[in-house]
């Protein structure tokens, strides 16, 4: 079984579509979940998932042994899913800022924001200090508690 794995991969690399169309059957439901259980969006997995086989194909060349296929994979997925919890972020933080140049100032609203503010600056700064899988693990908690 391993070795039919592998001489697949060997073909795939070799773009062999039909092969490499075998590769995507066999593999698209563990790149769902893990996109899925990331990201927690149905619609998001499914784009991961496709964007991950689309630079699987276009990077094959770059795949040094066949047997390290999987886990070149799951890395893909997990810095596509990484890059789109980014660009989530960045644009809550957009609204959430933009919407509060809407609010009438008043003592109370600004003693709320300032102490928010300041929560939000030490959780970014703590959050800096540690390791991109530290904070992949934290993004899936928080996405498991929603």
């Amino acid at each position: 079984m391993e070795q039919e794995l592998y001489t697949l991969i060997q073909k795939a690399k070799r773009r062999d579509k039909e092969v490499f169309a075998q590769l995507v059957t066999r593999y698209k439901g563990v790149v769902f979940r893990q996109a899925y259980a990331m990201l927690n969006d149905r619609m998001e997995a499914e784009d991961v998932s496709q964007e991950a086989f689309m630079k699987v194909h276009a990077s094959f060349s770059k795949l040094g042994s066949e047997y390290a296929f999987a886990s070149w994979l799951t890395r893909i997925v997990s810095r596509l899913c990484y890059d789109r919890l980014q660009r989530k972020k960045q644009r809550e933080e957009k609204v959430i800022w933009e919407g509060s140049k809407e609010q009438p100032f008043s003592p109370a609203n600004h003693l709320d924001t300032m102490e928010h503010k300041q929560l939000q600056l030490s959780i970014e700064e703590a959050l800096q200090k540690l390791s991109p899988e530290q904070k992949m693990v934290i993004y899936k908690a928080l996405h498991m508690m929603r």
